[in-house]
């Protein structure tokens, strides 16, 4: 029996790479693991974030993964358009938000456990391939993993962030 035996984690982005790691990981350590991708449900969409929790049930680590830089490459910022911006934003940092709205009302009451966002090293410098909207979402996401740490925190509720490098 591992350390998490009896907890339900959700990871986001389980697609492959860093997600696929952490929920095989949690799994190992006794978790049961819900696997969540774009296959499942758009993140990025408020209703179908509240379907699915409600269709999950109770979760006590929340692991935010869902990102990446939608198949966007490296270009000046002035030729960047809104579309472009918003599909980053929304993946990386409007996803982590609407994840982690819906299942606090039960973690509060639970008053222990645990959520997880993942970053990027672009969130704390620069990005790598030039792509301005994924370093702001994903240093948006260390202000909003911050400020959750700060208002959840009382609650028994621990909020981390980690800033993987370029992988």
């Amino acid at each position: 029996m591992g350390e998490l035996t009896g907890k339900v984690a959700l990871v986001t982005g389980t697609a492959h790479g860093i997600g696929t790691a952490i929920a095989n990981g949690l799994e190992e350590d006794g978790a049961k693991v819900h696997r969540v991708d774009r296959d499942t449900a758009d993140l990025t969409d408020a209703g179908q974030v509240a379907k699915l929790i409600t269709r999950l049930g109770r979760i006590d680590i929340l692991v935010n993964n869902a990102g990446g830089v939608v198949g966007q490459v490296g270009k000046p910022l002035d030729e960047v358009s809104d579309e472009e911006w918003r599909a980053i934003v929304d993946a990386n940092l409007t996803s982590a938000f609407l994840c982690t709205r819906a299942v606090i009302p039960a973690m509060k009451a639970a008053r222990a456990a645990w959520i997880v966002n993942i970053s990027s090293g672009a969130g704390r410098s620069v990005s790598l391939t030039g792509i301005q909207a994924y370093a702001s979402a994903k240093a948006g996401q260390i202000g909003f993993t911050r400020q959750m740490a700060h208002e959840l925190g009382p609650f028994g509720i621990t909020v981390n962030c980690i800033a993987p490098g370029f992988v």
